[in-house]
């Protein structure tokens, strides 16, 4: 799920990107940034709910209270749209939230519009209203995220000092394969939360800029140069997020370098990439 995330982000958010940055007097700009914006959020909370649910089914269930199985994926499936469909309407004041932003920059009188926050919606009831949603959204994301990680990694350390002993002692029949399972399931662990720390890092920053653009409208027209960089970028921090979660299934998982060489070689022919092969 989260890879499909990635490539729809990515597959909609770049071209529109290039677009108004290469022809930023275009009619469509608005539309375009509105859209731009719209599939941001949207990946945003979809991303994070996913992440509680993988932490959920496969980390804590299967973990922590040693289920075989975790959720079903009919449920799994049903939740996923339910998700979908609630970022989906949660996102829709983006449409009066975002566009044209125009800032002066006095030090130089030089004039910049670029795709952000309308500056005629800043402050207004809607950006409040809807950034005060968004906020308790993501709240609720982390905190959920928070308990769960907490307690799977309380686990992982009770099950690392299980395998110190088992070292020093002989092995029991299918104590090996016990082993493994967990030690599988222990990387499994530690790259989901890579991933979770990744998305965090990658979003923090773009709401960040939406407070303080927010609260302080002509704080970008007293940046010099460098820091009005380092704020432009972070406007666009969730592309980071997309980029960053393949590197990290690819450094970590053998299985996911062996598939993505396999779809690049067409291996098998080219219409394997659309089968589940297992738990990624």
């Amino acid at each position: 799920m989260l890879a499909c995330l990635d490539l729809v982000d990515l597959t909609l958010s770049i071209p529109t990107l290039l677009y108004i940055t290469v022809v930023p007097n275009s009619d469509v700009f608005l539309p375009c940034c509105v859209f731009m914006s719209y599939v941001a959020l949207w990946t945003a909370v979809v991303s994070g709910y996913v992440l509680v649910i993988i932490a959920v089914d496969r980390l804590y269930l299967k973990l922590c209270l040693l289920r075989q199985t975790g959720l079903d994926s009919g449920l799994v499936k049903k939740l996923f749209a339910g998700i979908i469909l609630f970022s989906s309407v949660l996102n829709i004041p983006c449409a009066w939230v975002f566009g044209r932003d125009t800032v002066f920059f006095y030090q130089y009188n030089v004039k910049v519009g670029y795709c952000f926050l309308d500056s005629h919606g800043k402050q207004g009831p809607t950006l409040i209203a809807y950034a005060s949603v968004l906020c308790l959204v993501f709240l609720s994301i982390w905190g959920s995220l928070v308990v769960l990680y907490y307690k799977i990694i309380l686990t992982l350390r009770e099950l690392s000092a299980k395998h110190k002993q088992l070292k020093s002692h002989a092995v029991e029949p299918g104590g090996s394969e016990a082993n493994k399972k967990t030690e599988a399931m222990r990387k499994s662990s530690l790259v989901f939360i890579a991933v979770t720390v990744a998305f965090f890092s990658c979003y923090t920053p773009y709401f960040l800029t939406i407070v303080l653009s927010t609260s302080s409208p002509q704080l970008e027209g007293t940046m010099g140069p460098p820091l009005k960089a380092v704020y432009d970028l972070a406007k666009v921090s969730p592309l980071l997020n997309r980029i960053v979660n393949p590197l990290i299934f690819t450094f970590t998982s053998d299985q996911f370098r062996k598939a993505v060489v396999d779809v690049i070689a067409c291996k098998g022919g080219c219409s394997q990439f659309f089968k589940r092969k297992g738990s990624p």
